[in-house]
Order: C-alpha cells, then structure tokens, then sequence
C-alpha cells in the first residue's frame, strides 16, 4: 500500500512538471539558438554532451550553449570548461525553465515524462552502451518499472555503439524510436587517437610516469564506502620491472561516496574530482575495473585490461545480475589477488590486444569515430530549418 501512494506520488510530481514546463514553454516561447546539455544530474562538465557542445560551437559561434550544473561544477576547478558556456545551477526551477525554451536538449541520462513540443529536438546519449549490468525492465523481477523512463514522443534520437547497446535500448528501456549507431562521441578520440594527453596530464600534475587506472563500479550493498582487497605497492612494483615508473589512479563510481585501497600514497593521485571520465582513460596506459563499462571503452585503446572479480557471485546475486557478463565477455579476469598479479607476471601485449579485440567483437561494437559530426550534423539541419521554428 505504502510503495502504490509513493509511486501515485511520483507520478502526480511529473504531472506537475509537465504542466509547469508547457506554460513556460507557452509563456516564455523558444529559443531557437539555445541548446541546453546536461551530464549526470548537473554532476559533471563530461562525456559525451561535452564533445558534441564543443564541436556544435565549433561550427557555429553564435549558438548559445547551456550546461545545468551543480556548484562544485561551476566552479570548475581544473579549468576545462570553455568561457563561451553558459553555466547554469542544476536545481528543479533551472532545468524546468531551461529545457522547456532550448531548442536542443542533449543529456546522458534517462527522460523521465516531461513535456516537448515538436519544435524541439531531445537527443540521449546515454553513457551505458556496453555495459554489464542488468538495468530498469531487464533488472525487473515483474518485467515492470514504476515509471517508465523513456517516452518514443519525447526522445528524438538514442546514440549507441553497438548492436549490444541498440538491444539495450530496445529491451532495458522499451524504446522503439529512432537510434544513431554511429559511436560514442565521448570515444571518437579514443577512436582516433585526436587528444591532447600532455594537456590533461598537465591539469593533474602528472610528468612523465606510466598510468595504472583503477576503476572499479559501486556496489548497491556497500555504495558509503568501498573497499578493495588489491596490494598495488606490489602491482606497481611489477609492473616498473621493466625500468618504467609507475603510479595508480585512483577513480570510483560516482555512485559511490569513498573508496579505500592500499598503496604508497607517493604512487597516488586521485582523479574522482576530476570532471571527465574520457580524458582519464585518454592519459591511461593500463586499466583494472570490475563491472565497469569503463572497461568497454578502453578496450578501443587495444591497451592493457584486467578485470578484477573478485566477489563475481555476490555481486551476480546480490547486487546485479549481467546481461553480459564478465567471465564470457572476452576480458582477460582475475578472481583473485594472486592471480592477478600473475597475469601481470606472465601476459604480454599481444595478449591483452587480442583480448580487447574479442571483446569489440562480442558487442559488435561500432565505433566509427565519426559519431560527434553525425550528430551535430542533424543538430545543425534541425536548429536551420525553419520549418521547425
């Protein structure tokens, strides 16, 4: 009784909102050069929102280009988002009002019901393609979702980057609209290797040294603070045999409020402030994760990955069940700390290439590195033609 009156209650707050953004809308019109962006609930300046607002400036400077979000974001504190963005605080009234007159609304989150007049273009790039986890209709016990979160009206293109995440789509959303398969604009980088890393490495203080990333994902049972079992003084150790220097990086879910590990504090540097994702693993040289689709991505690089499982049936039970999953994906895995210390001991490039090659295979993976012209390609065609004013 008491989950029907929250979910009546959510419904009737979206209602609400729906109302209030058509009388903004209504009362306030559009603005046919404004295209709002928004990434992670206003959390971040990043993926691939921040690629296609980049290049959509690029192409044309007199559009103006709305970020939502929070206050630590605003202030920016690395210093990577361009003085031509309008920062905007993420709050209810901001993104009512905002996304109610953009003419553009790119976020990589779900569109939960909320109002769009057919003057307008709504585009989702969901940061998700590859991943492991079961989510929303897949992750239903019932096969049902209190409320759904994709609308065919609402939402004008999903982007995807592969068959697997076009199925997604399709089964985890129940999205039957229109999709571009062309990439990830966030990966066209990774995709062709067109980055500054000395410049990323720069904001992070960073010289020289090779990088180990470590970025594991949250776990639903254990989100206040996460720790890992994982000696990396003896990993990093390993890894400088061959007379490089090494240091790790440190990257949790923002999902997650903490997390501990143990190593050598001088072989740290901690990256979960920095805003984006992509530029991290751009700096990269070797990855370990879990079931994270950070993993996915970095397999374009063909660069080192070892995924760590080390609690694969717990998290399987327990928190989420895969709807691809890990052991068959094509990674190299460890299942324990011992063993991965012995792939590092014995694996060769060659063997880690081979892996990510597996694992693009598997997704059927489709990353063109085209996917930031595609998409603002058809922003362009739709913010120039006039019949959409």
């Amino acid at each position: 009784m008491k989950k029907n009156f929250e979910i009546l209650f959510i419904k009737f707050k979206l209602l609400i909102r729906t109302i209030v953004m058509y009388c903004y809308q209504k009362i306030l019109g559009i603005d046919n050069e404004k295209i709002v962006f928004s990434s992670f609930s206003g959390k971040q300046y990043s993926d691939s929102g921040r690629v296609i607002s980049e290049e959509i400036h690029h192409m044309n400077k007199n559009l103006k280009i709305v970020w939502l979000l929070d206050e630590n974001s605003i202030k920016d504190k690395y210093n990577i988002i361009p003085e031509y963005v309008i920062k905007k605080k993420f709050c209810r009234h901001n993104f009512i009002k905002e996304i109610s007159t953009a003419k553009v609304f790119v976020s990589n989150e779900h569109f939960k019901l909320i109002y769009k007049s057919k003057n307008q273009m709504f585009i989702d790039t969901w940061h998700g393609d590859r991943s492991f986890k079961k989510i929303l209709y897949e992750a239903s016990k019932n096969g049902k979702i209190p409320i759904p979160v994709y609308d065919d009206k609402v939402v004008d293109y999903c982007i995807a980057a592969s068959s697997f995440g076009v199925e997604r789509y399709r089964k985890a959303f129940r999205y039957n609209g229109k999709i571009i398969c062309e990439g990830m604009p966030r990966n066209d980088a990774l995709v062709n290797g067109d980055f500054n890393a000395k410049k990323i490495k720069e904001k992070l203080g960073i010289k020289n040294e090779k990088l180990l990333l470590f970025a594991p994902t949250f776990r639903d049972t254990n989100i206040d603070m996460q720790s890992v079992e994982i000696d990396f003084d003896k990993i990093l150790k390993e890894l400088s045999k061959d007379g490089s220097s090494w240091k790790l990086l440190l990257r949790k879910h923002p999902a997650s409020k903490a997390i501990t590990i143990k190593v050598d504090k001088n072989k740290l540097i901690d990256v979960n402030d920095y805003p984006d994702m992509a530029d991290i693993l751009k700096i990269s040289d070797f990855l370990i994760s879990d079931y994270s689709s950070s993993a996915t991505d970095f397999a374009l690089t063909k660069k080192p990955i070892i995924l760590y499982i080390y609690d694969y049936d717990e998290y399987k039970n327990n928190c989420r069940d895969f709807c691809a999953d890990p052991k068959e994906v094509g990674f190299i895995y460890a299942n324990n700390q011992e063993e991965l210390i012995d792939i590092i001991k014995t694996k060769k490039l060659s063997d880690y290439k081979k892996a990510c090659i597996s694992v693009n295979n598997y997704y059927q993976t489709n990353e063109t590195g085209k996917s930031t012209k595609i998409i603002c390609k058809k922003i362009m065609e739709f913010i120039n033609d006039e019949s959409s004013y």
